[in-house]
């Protein structure tokens, strides 16, 4: 499912209209009736609708699905912030139609907005759509406040956005000073990129993308590079399994992980690779580890290397680039220490690994001082770190990376030429060749140490099946997410990384095997 930019939604809508030759008034009636048939399976006919409509094209898409539910039979009426003779072409005509229909339409008044607005079970959002800009002033900011307010006193008002709560301003989620706290936000044409980054995603309720008669020749005019991870998206990208296949076939991986202070990161990224399904994985670790392994994980296969101070040693490089050589994929980074020579021996790593590598946490802060090795790579990379560790990288603050977290991964893959993910809500992937994917999947119960190491283990057990690293990532992110929602449900905040880990095979067999 394709992302846009509010700009990029504008010259989409301009090609249709202009070169394709569709007028819009015909997408506006478009949009209109495809929310209508949304609406009409999950809005009660019995239930009093409300529809706000401003001045613009938003508001003419609001009075079209009133002018459908009318006719329909459902007990409608729309107010108009605007007086008629300021309204836009597209929106003055839809006027002049509901009007001649005989369909209730008002402007509203700041006076009894409480009393006015009150009466109704749904309440549509049609005022600004992407055309919020800035903070709300007058009759738009108390018509939003008093729409939340009647939400919060009725629990049972079900509110609808049209393409974007009134109040989330641009493509970064930022969101101005009040803002429509929506239940569902039905998109018109392709989903917007602001709603899937935070605070605004917090307004935006369910996500619905509706159809509304864009021609596909206009996506191969503009090719768009960003796309949400689905479900639909990642299942022809799952590795194939067969009767006839042993070990070897599923990959071998390599995890350089832990140290005596992080033990645990270590054991739980080498075993998540086994639980997505690599055929064979080793866990190379500071070889003061090997007492306290113990076989905790029988079908890891422990190996040691120099060591100092429960860490790796910087002599230790040399032999974990040999031993890399057969492997189909090296994760490199969970529960490692910083220590003396830590750059140099992650040089070592950078430039004589040649499989894909998946470099997570501390081995990406390690970096920070000359990332221009990673230019020196001879096979593909993935980057993993949360927020803090690449605004520490970049020298930002994380507020400044939060605030822009798409533009920040972008220009970091392009610049570095690593597929890089931004994990937080929502996960960002963003590759070298200018792709972009937003991931759907995940829930609090990810916020917990772990859970990290767990999906760095996941790129590389899925890498090592010969899924490519773009496609391993997509994969990854989406069945940790998936993974974290159904153990919410569940176990709840008891929920550890190792359950995370231990539920990836389900999700991905009802996936590969969904009819």
């Amino acid at each position: 499912m394709f992302v846009v930019t509010n700009r990029e939604m504008r010259e989409i809508d301009r090609y249709t209209i202009e070169q394709i030759g569709i007028p819009s008034a015909v997408l506006m009636e478009n949009a209109g009736r495809s929310v209508v048939n949304w609406i009409t399976e999950h809005i009660r006919k019995d239930m009093r609708v409300g529809v706000v409509c401003g001045k613009g094209n938003n508001g003419g898409d609001g009075i079209v699905i009133a002018r459908y539910l009318h006719n329909m039979g459902y007990s409608v009426q729309v107010h108009l912030l605007e007086n008629a003779q300021d309204l836009s072409r597209d929106c003055a005509q839809q006027y002049t139609i509901a009007r001649n229909m005989g369909l209730p339409i008002e402007c509203l008044k700041e006076e009894g907005l409480e009393n006015t607005l009150g009466v109704y079970d749904c309440m549509i959002d049609a005022l600004l759509g992407t055309g919020s800009k800035g903070n709300l002033q007058g009759l738009y900011k108390d018509a939003v406040d008093t729409i939340n307010e009647i939400k919060r006193a009725k629990n049972h008002l079900v509110v609808v956005s049209i393409d974007c709560p009134t109040g989330v301003i641009g493509d970064d989620g930022q969101v101005s000073d009040a803002v429509v706290q929506a239940d569902y936000t039905i998109v018109l044409g392709f989903t917007k990129q602001g709603l899937y980054q935070y605070p605004a995603a917090g307004y935006a309720g369910n996500i619905v993308v509706v159809d509304i008669g864009i021609p596909k020749k206009v996506e191969e005019e503009y090719p768009i590079k960003r796309q949400l991870i689905t479900e639909q998206l990642i299942e022809p990208w799952i590795p194939h399994r067969t009767a006839n296949s042993h070990k070897g076939t599923y990959g071998r991986v390599r995890c350089i992980a832990g140290s005596a202070d992080y033990m645990g990161a270590g054991l739980l990224a080498a075993t998540a690779s086994l639980h997505i399904g690599a055929g064979l994985v080793y866990w190379d670790a500071p070889e003061e580890l090997r007492r306290y392994f113990n076989g905790q994980t029988p079908e890891l296969i422990f190996r040691g290397y120099a060591s100092e101070g429960g860490t790796f040693s910087p002599d230790s490089a040399d032999a974990l680039v040999d031993a890399a050589n057969d492997a189909k994929a090296v994760v490199v980074g969970c529960g490692v220490d910083d220590f003396t020579g830590s750059l140099h021996w992650m040089e070592k790593l950078v430039t004589g690994i040649t499989c894909p590598l998946i470099i997570d946490a501390s081995a990406f802060v390690m970096l920070k001082k000359q990332l221009d090795i990673l230019l020196t790579r001879k096979g593909v990379t993935v980057v993993t770190p949360h927020p803090g560790e690449i605004a520490k990288v970049l020298k930002i603050s994380v507020a400044q990376l939060e605030s822009k977290r798409i533009y920040y991964a972008e220009q970091f893959a392009k610049r570095y030429h690593v597929t890089i993910i931004l994990k937080g809500a929502h996960t960002i992937i963003a590759t070298p060749e200018g792709n972009t994917y937003i991931n759907t999947t995940g829930s609090h119960v990810l916020a917990k140490a772990g859970t990290g190491d767990v999906l760095a283990g996941f790129i590389g057990g899925l890498a090592a099946q010969g899924v490519s690293l773009e496609m391993a990532a997509c994969v990854a992110v989406y069945i940790h997410g998936k993974a974290a929602e159904q153990l919410a449900e569940t176990t709840y905040v008891s929920t550890m990384a190792s359950d995370v880990s231990r539920t990836a095979g389900a999700i991905l067999h009802k996936i590969a095997h969904r009819a």
